[in-house]
């Protein structure tokens, strides 16, 4: 119980630092889009997608590991937060020379090739805070990781809409948000050594080589990740141009942003099932399958829901200029459930240290999802893109939960899928049936969802979703008791 109630509280600070975080990213791209319009949105989607492949090589899964083995073990975090930021400044250093060398060899427009270097450098910065916060995570103080994004995004944003509103070019936005990334940076470093743990020097040099090696499954899996999720929006720019890139970015935004929902609620058990792993495989494999039900029941009715309401969203966010969005957005909301389960079933991976098999299913995808794209996008533009996404993803998730099934837990997929899935339908059914009686405003919208919550939560108490012992530990978790007792 002490671990559910661990795992409760550090769920309750990631998700209220994720979901500020969230909001914030999706008024600077929303902001972004209206103001600049789908020409110029599109460069600043492609510069993030673009520079995202190679700046996996800034953190090598290095944040991962480090949290899996300084939670083993504290007495590592020393040694580790002063060598690890070594190894990272010097691959963040070969990754922006890549960009670089690709970037000018493609011969892209000279300001498409300055937002690039410009959200390229921001990104390493963040690569680096990502680390500071890994530390926090490590020794389960994630009320400290929340403080430090909060900080971080609400000085990136502010900066970034200051100078959207004032200037209106993508480039000083962009330049404006790197000068305030690093002030950001700054305080992270400065968090994690007054509360945590302080440089030892110096680095310990014998651990360079393991962690490196450790590490490569990991920039991989990183890298192959990258190219599922990046490379849609870098095809559509160079086959169909930055309109064209700019109405499929838009509709991804918002559904990325939702993954804040699993990232959190897996950074939260990482630590927990890292230890299991070690400890106990009868409380790792209770673990896996409950939270494998929880991230189920939220990715359902997000999927149908979207689906049912895609319209209003993109009118409400964009407006009619990108209504030709809405289709990919009704596209990569089933994606988007389907990485609900695949960023748990990942970590789950690297928690019993099956990191090369994460890495070649990743693989796995990346081929698939770039053959697709070649496929798709002459033909389908940005729908065939957005199709080439939720196949490659929804293939990962099959290999990973198959490989699970055999090396870690048997689950009844049909039972965990079932009910949520027909609660889900039905709130999708009710949620149409309004939205045709209702006019497209924001308290429409605001009551459409309000609705639907009412309806998916009742769904789930009708057929007694969660068994008994599920709906005590809710209950444990919500009374009134020191959280750390």
């Amino acid at each position: 119980m002490k671990t559910i109630k661990r795992v409760a509280k550090n769920t309750s600070f990631l998700f209220a630092g994720d979901i500020v975080v969230r909001l914030l990213g999706l008024l600077l791209v929303v902001s972004i889009a209206r103001e600049l319009g789908a020409g110029e949105y599109g460069k600043y989607a492609f510069a993030i997608a673009f520079t995202s492949l190679f700046l996996i090589l800034a953190d090598l899964g290095l944040s991962t590991i480090s949290t899996r083995d300084i939670a083993r073990d504290s007495k590592l975090a020393p040694s580790y937060v002063t060598t690890v930021p070594l190894i990272k400044l010097v691959f963040s250093i070969a990754a922006m020379g890549l960009i670089a060398i690709i970037i000018n060899a493609l011969e892209y427009p000279p300001d498409t090739v300055k937002v690039v270097y410009i959200v390229g450098l921001l990104y390493t910065l963040e690569s680096f805070g990502a680390f500071y916060r890994s530390i926090f995570r490590a020794f389960e103080r994630m009320e400290y990781d929340a403080v430090s994004i909060i900080t971080e995004r609400l000085l990136v944003v502010g900066a970034g809409l200051v100078f959207l509103f004032h200037d209106s070019r993508l480039i000083v936005v962009v330049l404006a948000m790197l000068a305030a990334q690093a002030f950001g940076f700054v305080f992270t470093i400065s968090l994690c050594t007054v509360k945590f743990t302080r440089p030892k020097l110096p680095p310990d040099l014998s651990i360079v080589k393991p962690l490196i090696k450790t590490a490569i499954p990991f920039a991989l899996a990183g890298v192959f990740d990258r190219i599922v999720f990046q490379t849609d929006l870098i095809m559509l720019t160079t086959m169909k141009g930055d309109i064209v890139a700019g109405w499929y970015g838009v509709a991804q935004r918002p559904l990325f942003a939702i993954l804040f929902i699993p990232s959190i609620i897996t950074a939260a058990i990482f630590p927990a099932i890292s230890k299991f792993a070690v400890s106990s495989n009868e409380n790792l494999s209770v673990a896996y399958e409950k939270s494998l039900k929880f991230l189920t029941l939220l990715a359902t009715p997000i999927c149908i829901g979207t689906i049912m309401i895609s319209h209003r969203i993109i009118l409400f966010l964009y407006g009619e200029g990108f209504i030709n969005s809405e289709i990919v957005l009704k596209i990569l909301a089933f994606a988007v459930a389907i990485l609900f389960l695949v960023i748990f079933t990942g970590h789950t991976l690297v928690s019993i240290n099956r990191q090369i098999i994460a890495m070649r299913v990743s693989g796995i995808g990346a081929l698939l999802n770039v053959a697709l794209n070649f496929g798709l996008i002459p033909a389908m533009s940005y729908v065939g893109a957005a199709i080439a996404s939720a196949v490659s993803v929804t293939i990962i998730l099959v290999i990973q939960f198959v490989y699970l099934q055999k090396h870690l837990c048997n689950v009844n997929l049909p039972k965990l899928v079932a009910k949520p899935l027909l609660a889900a339908v039905i709130m999708g059914i009710l949620v149409y049936l309004l939205d045709k009686r209702l006019s497209v405003t924001t308290v429409n919208l605001l009551l459409i969802i309000g609705v639907a919550i009412i309806i998916y939560g009742l769904q789930l108490l009708l057929l007694q979703v969660l068994d008994k012992r599920e709906v005590g530990s809710i209950k444990e978790i919500f009374r009134r008791k020191d959280p750390n007792s």
